[in-house]
Formats: structure tokens, sequence, C-alpha cells
């Protein structure tokens, strides 16, 4: 539109319209914005569920070789257990039967 002069000038549905294109452009932007953070924030979720995976797949190992470790321990006292009992029974030096050994 021109005015008599010839000089161009937009109507009031003109500038509604640029205004709200400008307030939805503002807006998109801002959506924009706040996707990116979220898409960094469950990125970053995403690797620390990682790294807490593979640490406790590592204890998990660790732990194995403990219990690996701790039923060998456990089967040795029992050794050492059952050797000191047979050991204690028949000892030369025990006193407390009733046959004496002569010294001849």
């Amino acid at each position: 539109l021109t005015n008599n002069s010839g000089i161009a000038f937009e109507s009031n549905s003109d500038v509604e319209v640029n205004a709200e294109n400008a307030s939805l452009k503002s807006q998109i932007t801002r959506l924009n914005e706040t996707v990116a953070e979220e898409q960094q924030k469950i990125c970053q979720e995403k690797w620390n569920l990682h790294y807490e995976q593979v640490k406790t797949q590592e204890e998990i190992e660790k732990n194995k070789l403990l219990q690996e470790e701790l039923s060998k321990v456990k089967e040795e006292l029992s050794n050492i257990t059952a050797r000191t009992t047979i050991a204690s029974e028949m000892n030369p030096m025990d006193c407390s039967s009733d046959s004496e050994v002569s010294p001849y």
C-alpha cells in the first residue's frame, strides 16, 4: 500500500502478521534451545548409566573372584582343621590314656 505521496506503508494487518511471525520465530527458537538442552541432558544421563553399568559389571567380576578365593580359603581351613584334629587324636605325648608305656 502507498499513501498519496507514493511512500509505501504497511497496513495494520501486515504489522500484526509480522509481529505474530516474529513472536512465533522467537518461540520456535526458545523451543529449539530447550530441546537441545534436554537432548544434552539425556545424552549425559545415557553416558552416566553406561558408566554405572560398566562399574557394576566390574564389581560383579571382582565379587566372583573374591567368592572363589573365599571358597578356596574355606576349603583350606577345613583341611587344616581336619589335619589338626587327627594329629591331636594321635599325639604320642598325650598322657590322658590309661595305658602306660614301658621305657624298655
